[in-house]
């Protein structure tokens, strides 16, 4: 099994991921989609963007998404200001 697949020592344990889901669930009725990705995607991209030094291109690849997907998420949490 490739070493990228599996956490070596995981941020978050499943129970910790656990309760902050269902804290979501708790305090939502609708869109909990979008909330539980408020609390995760942008600390995701965050830290791909250190991993690739800032190159969107990768970032974008290793999250599956197209870069100007990558660009409107960027601008949306504040990471990319401007243009």
């Amino acid at each position: 099994m490739n070493s990228k697949t599996q956490l070596q020592s995981p941020i978050y344990t499943q129970h910790q991921v656990q309760v902050i889901v269902r804290s979501i669930i708790d305090s939502k009725d609708d869109n909990l989609f979008a909330e539980v990705m408020k609390v995760f995607e942008k600390p995701l991209i965050e830290e791909l963007l250190l991993q690739e030094r800032g190159n969107q291109t990768r970032v974008a690849t290793r999250l599956g998404l197209n870069r100007g997907t990558l660009r409107k998420k960027l601008h949306a949490h504040g990471i990319l200001k401007g243009a």
